[in-house]
């Protein structure tokens, strides 16, 4: 009830999406209908009884690093084919140890590129000694090119906010079967993301031929006269590319590249945690408090101490 009294109601008739950590589940109503349901995986948490330097001396539990954020924005724009920058920290705590044991390898078998943090500039990885890169000072970038393998999988819903967090795919479909699913590294991930999409296209007013345009985009035959065409304009965009790259760098070039679909309607979309809720059948659901927030309430309104 407390988290109820300051959950804000979208106004009627309007289109929103609304994330529920604890439930894993995200729901897209538009008009006041639901039209699409989909599980999520959230962001992994800690226990606060095996991490103490979480608990401030009033007793509050802070947010571990990797707990997905409560917010509300509105989804600007959808990446197709999207790469990941993978964030230093992940360098440093996941990949530097597995580089230090099998540099090229690693690189090969999760489809890595490496840059220079300086200069920007491509860096063979043969070419890198990293047990002799300090593990708190690494100079170079991680980045997954795209494809079905991406931790982002294929597609990417991006929406403005302070902690670089996002909705995507994945590569690991399996992690929806759980029934506890808070195990990334903060962002959401969506188990149907094209079903997404493509609610927000319909919202957008995409017709047929914009819809086929995104298809090929992605790697997909065309089916059409006029996606034929497109797909011709593509190519050649693409070679022209390709011809301005130095030699050193075409050995970097990849063909299946990031696409933004900019959204002229933003979706809104609120990501919530809410332990109890009434579901579509009128039913009282009960949910685990999976981020320890429930205790911070209580305190906070001093039902306990």
């Amino acid at each position: 009830m407390e988290r109820l009294r300051w959950h804000v109601i979208p106004q009627k008739g309007s289109a929103y999406i609304a994330v529920n950590i604890p439930d894993f589940t995200l729901n897209t109503f538009v008009d006041d209908t639901l039209a699409f349901h989909t599980r999520v995986c959230c962001g992994r948490t800690a226990d606060p009884s095996k991490a103490s330097w979480r608990k401030k001396p009033n007793g509050l539990i802070l947010a571990a690093k990797s707990e997905t954020p409560l917010l509300y924005s509105k989804i600007n724009y959808i990446v197709l084919n999207p790469e990941w920058n993978i964030p230093y920290d992940i360098i440093k705590n996941e990949y530097y140890q597995k580089l230090c044991k099998s540099n090229t390898a690693v690189v090969n078998r999760e489809h890595l590129y490496i840059k220079d943090s300086r200069t920007g500039a491509y860096v063979k990885p043969e070419t890198i000694d990293w047990t002799q890169v300090s593990r708190q000072n690494i100079p170079y970038r991680l980045y997954q090119t795209s494809g079905r393998y991406n931790a982002l999988g294929q597609v990417k819903f991006s929406f403005p906010n302070p902690e670089s967090v996002y909705l995507h795919d994945t590569n690991n479909k399996g992690a929806f079967k759980r029934s506890v699913r808070a195990l990334s590294h903060g962002c959401v991930r969506v188990e149907n993301p094209f079903e997404l999409a493509e609610v927000l296209y319909d919202y957008n007013s995409f017709d047929t031929i914009r819809k086929e345009q995104i298809s090929i985009i992605m790697g997909n035959e065309p089916t059409t006269k006029k996606g034929e065409k497109y797909l011709e304009k593509l190519q050649e965009q693409d070679s022209i590319r390709y011809e301005k790259l130095s030699e050193y760098d075409k050995q970097f070039y990849r063909k299946l590249m990031p696409t933004s679909i900019h959204l002229k309607k933003q979706m809104p979309l609120y990501i919530e945690y809410f332990t109890c809720f009434v579901d579509d059948r009128d039913r009282m659901q009960y949910r685990n408090d999976i981020y320890y927030k429930d205790d911070n309430i209580l305190l906070f309104t001093g039902i306990v101490q």
